[in-house]
């Protein structure tokens, strides 16, 4: 599913068609590279495909070690788990969709016999900073973070217009972006407290010399036990029964 670095020149919104796309970022040049084959499958065998092209997703469960993953990202680094900075000024701005969205769009596509390309997106823009502002107030972490330099390559601003698929399938984005950060910061939140509280419940390890000693201490209880009179007797007759069996 190519997303919004799929398009190419400096505009910000895109046609309800979603047509004609030329990668203006790096990271856009992979997925568009994809589109090509199902629409020669269409023409040659009669295939049927929409490709949908997402904005930036975004939501609980994913994985904060991709370059657009930026909700996840400063998740993870507001509960301390990996340095984080905003890359630039943080006044890029980025179409945010939320991933029930997006599953409900594919849903949509697949029961359907449209044959097209179709933008995913809420066509509303968001730049870095407020993404940032709106997770650390749902933390309750300051509002201050590291800058960095500027990345190449990388959309000044982006967001889509979804016109296309919402008049052809019915859809639209219902999940508001202050919602969907909300519900993805507690997800994260959920996932800290709950590993948090498996630690403290793991048992610690016992030092080697602890271990040592307490195997010291079961060997010495089985030696005694084996001098009590009633081992002696029970092992006696064990002993008895198995010398019995292997006569017979």
């Amino acid at each position: 599913a190519p997303g919004a670095g799929s398009y190419g020149g400096p505009a910000a919104r895109r046609s309800p068609a979603a047509g004609p796309a030329g990668a203006a970022a790096p990271y856009g040049v992979p997925t568009l590279s994809l589109e090509p084959s199902p629409v020669g499958l269409h023409r040659t065998r009669g295939l049927s495909y929409t490709s949908r092209r997402c904005a930036t997703v975004y939501g609980p469960r994913q994985n904060p070690h991709g370059e657009a993953w930026v909700v996840a990202i400063f998740c993870e680094g507001l509960l301390g788990k990996r340095p984080f900075k905003i890359h630039g000024s943080g006044n890029d701005t980025r179409d945010y969709i939320h991933v029930d969205a997006v599953v409900r769009a594919n849903q949509l596509a697949r029961d359907s016999d449209l044959c097209d390309h179709l933008n995913v997106g809420t066509g509303r823009q968001a730049d870095t900073n407020t993404i940032y502002r709106l997770i650390a107030e749902r933390m309750g972490k300051p509002p201050e973070v590291v800058h960095g330099p500027d990345r190449p390559g990388d959309l000044r601003a982006s967001a889509l217009d979804s016109t296309k698929i919402g008049e052809a399938l019915g859809w639209k984005a219902e999940v508001s972006l202050e919602e969907g950060v909300s519900g993805t910061v507690d997800w994260f939140l959920d996932q800290e407290r709950s590993q948090e509280g498996k630690n403290r419940e793991a048992p610690r390890p016992r030092s080697t010399a602890a271990a040592q000693n307490g195997y010291a201490l079961t060997a010495s209880a089985r030696q005694a036990s084996r001098r009590h009179p009633v081992a002696r007797a029970c092992e006696g007759a064990t002993r008895g029964r198995g010398t019995a069996g292997r006569a017979r």
